[in-house]
This record gives C-alpha cells, structure tokens and sequence, in this order.
C-alpha cells in the first residue's frame, strides 16, 4: 500500500485497501453481510481512487455502534489518514445492504471527491422559473442547460467539503479581482472577526493602479464605554449593560448640570483638562449674558418645538433657564414642565415680542397667519428660525444657542 496510508493496518480482516496508491481516498464502512453486490458496484465507480473498506462486524460489534467511536477503539485514525492525504478522505459511514438510493447516493459523492475545495458557482435544479420577465440577457445568463438538465446559478460562490456540505463564500459579483486573484469579502470579514476588539467589518473594493483593486477592510470596534442619555436611551440602557458593555447615561436639567457631566465625561475618558475647557465655555456664556442683558428691558418670549399644532418649551427646561439668563419672559410658563403641547388661542393672547422657532418652514407660517399678524413678534418683524441643536440638544452648543437667543431680544 502507498506510504501515504502508513498506520492503516491492511492486514487486519475487515480493513482492505483497493485501488491505485495515490488520488483522492475514500473510505466506506458497512456493517451488513454485502449480499447484493453493492461494495462490488462501487468499487466499480472508484477504479481511480483509493478506497478502504471497513467491516465494522470484524470486531465483534454491535453494528449501530457509531462507526466514529469504533473505529477511534480499534485504533483506524481517520484523523490520521487525512493528514497523510493530499486531499481529504470521504468517508461514508452507513449500511448498504439492497438499498439501490444510497448506492446512488455514494456514487453522486464520489463523482465530486477530485472537487472538494475547489471553489465554483453555486447552482439548483428542480422546479424552475422559466426566466426573468423581458429580461432574456440576464435569463440566459442565470438558467443554463448543462447535460441536458436545467440549473438556476444563485450567483453564490461555494466549495464543496470533504463531508459533503457546501461553504458559501458570498456572492459572485461582491468578489474582489486583485492582481488576478479572487478575494471573497466573507472569507476575510469571518478572519478579522476573529480578533476580541472587532465589533464589525466589511471589506470592500478600493481602485489601485497597478493592481486593479484591493481589498480594503472597515472595522468597527467594540466600545469600552458607550454615552447615553439616562431618559431617551434608558431601554436601550439596559440592552446594553446585559451585553456587558460600560454604560454612562446622563440627564442634566440645567445648563450647570451639562457642564458638570462633561467635566465627568472629561475624567472617565482620561481627557481632564480638554473637557474642563468645554464646559467652561457654557459657564462662560451663563455669565456674560446675565450681565449684557441686566439692564435691557425684558421681552416675551415664544420657543416653538412645533407651530401647527402649537407645542412650545416649557418650565423646567433648559430653554426656560436660557430665556430667565437672558432677561426674558417664557410665554409658555404655564404649560406643563417640559416640551409639550401649548394653547394657540393662549401663546396670542399674550402678545409675544419675540418668536423662535427650530424650523425655517415655520417662519413663514406665523407670518402668513391671519391669527398671529396680531402679536408684536410678528408686526416687528421678529420671528426667528435657530439650528434647534444649539437650544435644543444638552451638550457643548448649548453655550453658542444662549449667547444667539440673546441676540434676538436686543
């Protein structure tokens, strides 16, 4: 026998070796008397391989013993066997007895053992569409007749394992062509998960001249501490911290609560000082316009999150705190903490002198209403559209939206 099987025991009574020294190697187990003929049929079919065959029975066992555990206590290594192959070994571990399906079955794998990875287009027979609809181009391309039988090509490319199972590489059209050499994105994306810190990836294209193109990966890393915010996140807070992730939630109320949780920010990311920097600019902000608008008189104020129906920032908010900062009064003071729904008829029996809304398209609408023609914002021309993160969002702007809604009652 070849050297490449060296440690098969041949001499033994039920392991028999058949067939030429080299090319792909099966081995076929059978644990019934082969009174059809059916070892004789395929070994036929396997002329050009190398074939073991193995009586399980040779042993004195039972023959629903799984052949696996017996053939690891009689000491046939299959393990062994594929090390010393240059392709890897089928095996086929069942009965035969009369039963002409799984001759055929046996003969269908074997055809396919010089193919075992190699890589090639996956493809279905069967039941088929006729095609695509006024699309005959792309209806030749995916039906194709190969032997006189009829296949669907998926556009997946696959290999075909030694134990029959097929590993999908990802679609045909998504592979890479660098230098001549075919690089499936699912293949690299499956390796560079591999690595603890990898969160997500995706390789794809990028133009090279003298290549072609190259694979280029974009990872996402897996956060060391993700921010939120403790009431619009609090959900996903929780899904979060069940996944093991560090979570840090705030919900500062006040201008001076934001520039507190940066400074925290700040000592959790090991970035003191440059967070120190940030949040002494809103108290900065705090500072001089309390003291520019001291003196100036006090206007009514109208902050609109929504102007048909009307809601409007309420008490207890950090619009609110902005427009007492700013010497001005919330025309909205008597609505429900927060920003909320706000009566019509109300906000204009109250003449505003002064509107800001976070919607350019809102601007119009007050000025064009016959309803609020009436107020002194809208008669003075004073109805005013601000980027909504700069009143609206508690982070470092916060400090830029004061100083702006400040501007817009001088």
């Amino acid at each position: 026998m070849s050297a490449n099987l060296a440690g098969v025991d041949s001499s033994r009574p039920s392991i028999k070796v058949h067939g030429p020294h080299d090319g792909p190697l099966v081995v076929l187990v059978h644990g019934t008397p082969d009174t059809s003929g059916a070892f004789a049929a395929v070994l036929g079919h396997l002329a050009d391989m190398r074939v073991i065959t193995y009586d399980r029975r040779g042993y004195g066992r039972s023959v629903h013993m799984p052949p696996p555990l017996t053939m690891r206590h009689h000491a046939l290594d299959l393990l062994g066997i594929a090390e010393r192959c240059p392709r890897p070994p089928v095996v086929v571990a069942n009965s035969f007895g009369s039963n002409p399906t799984m001759l055929a079955a046996i003969t269908f794998r074997m055809s396919f053992a010089q193919y075992f990875g190699v890589i090639g287009k996956v493809a279905n027979a069967g039941r088929l569409p006729l095609g695509y609809l006024n699309d005959p181009e792309k209806s030749a391309a995916t039906f194709v007749e190969v032997d006189g039988e009829r296949y669907c090509f998926t556009g997946d490319m696959a290999t075909v394992e030694a134990d029959g199972t097929i590993q999908l590489l990802g679609r045909g059209s998504l592979c890479i062509n660098t230098g001549g050499e075919k690089v499936f994105p699912r293949e690299v994306e499956e390796l560079i998960y591999t690595h603890p810190a990898i969160a997500e990836a995706a390789l794809i294209p990028q133009p090279d001249a003298k290549l072609g193109e190259i694979p280029v990966a974009v990872v996402a890393l897996k956060p060391d501490l993700v921010l939120a915010h403790g009431k619009v996140n609090w959900q996903a807070v929780a899904k979060l911290e069940k996944l093991g992730l560090t979570v840090f939630a705030i919900d500062p109320k006040t201008l001076g609560e934001v520039a507190r949780d940066i400074r925290t920010i700040g000592k959790i990311t090991a970035r003191p000082k440059t967070a120190d920097k940030v949040a002494a600019r809103i108290e900065d902000a705090v500072r001089s316009v309390r003291a520019s608008r001291a003196n100036k008189p006090s206007r009514k104020v109208l902050v609109v999150i929504s102007s048909n129906p009307l809601w409007a920032a309420g008490p207890k908010t950090i619009v609110d705190e902005m427009l007492t900062i700013a010497h001005a009064k919330n025309v909205a003071s008597s609505a429900r903490p927060g920003f909320v729904p706000f009566s019509k008829e109300a906000a204009i029996a109250r003449n505003p002198d002064v509107i800001i809304t976070g919607i350019k398209a809102d601007v119009s609408f007050f000025t064009k209403s016959p309803e609020w023609r009436t107020t002194n914002a809208v008669k003075n021309k004073r109805v005013y559209a601000l980027n909504s993160d700069l009143l609206f969002r508690t982070g470092p702007r916060l400090a830029e939206g004061l100083r702006e809604l400040a501007r817009k009652m001088d």
